[in-house]
């Protein structure tokens, strides 16, 4: 996983503007609603390699 300048995992909404600058699930995390979120943030506390 690249970070999008951060060194760290960036997690956000998906909305249209991001994808000119970030490619979601590459550089940065996307997400739809807050049970989305919360399965990707299990997810990658459980896999740090990911990051």
């Amino acid at each position: 996983m690249l970070h999008a300048a951060t060194g760290r995992l960036l997690f956000t909404g998906y909305f249209d503007e991001m994808k000119r600058y970030f490619e979601y699930d590459r550089e940065i995390i996307g997400y739809v609603d807050e049970d989305d979120l919360i399965i990707k943030l299990r997810y990658y506390l459980s896999h740090p390699e990911e990051e």
